[in-house]
């Protein structure tokens, strides 16, 4: 996949220790809220490195995020929250996940959080928990390491 420039100067002015912008991620299909968590006036080198990694996942990441959702939600999700088939309805292949979860998000941790598996997080708001939403933690080989809420990670 050739390498995506980023225009990192673009960036919404820091505002509560996030940077923010939406930049085009091809393997989530398209737009994506860009939010990069930092304690500094500037965005750091470290973090710029993780996102330019996050955007260029190879097409096939967003196959395997599916399944994984997928198979999260039928193992741990399903039928487990109160307000039945509303609020957890059935579904019955991979695809469906995207019928109840909003469109993606990138965050960085902020830079003292960073470790080998504490990478980047794609985020969603999602119909089972819309407090709390989704969360899918990745590590810096952009293998999925663990599926939660949104302030989990």
């Amino acid at each position: 996949m050739e390498p995506i420039e980023i225009d990192f100067e673009s960036f919404e002015a820091y505002s509560q220790g996030l940077y923010i912008r939406d930049l085009n991620v091809p393997w989530l299909g398209g737009k994506v809220q860009i939010m990069i968590g930092t304690d500094e006036k500037a965005i750091p080198e470290r973090q710029k490195e993780i996102i330019r990694f996050a955007c260029q996942q190879p097409l096939s990441a967003k196959d395997i995020l599916e399944r994984r959702l997928y198979k999260e939600y039928k193992s741990e999700i399903y039928g487990s929250f109160s307000g039945g088939d509303k609020v957890t309805p059935r579904i019955s292949s991979p695809r469906e996940i995207w019928k109840l979860i909003s469109a993606p998000g990138i965050k960085t941790p902020y830079e003292h959080w960073i470790k080998d598996s504490h990478y980047f997080v794609v985020t969603f708001e999602c119909v089972w928990d819309p407090e709390h939403g989704l969360a899918v933690l990745y590590n810096s080989k952009g293998e999925i390491v663990k599926i939660g809420g949104q302030g989990d990670f």
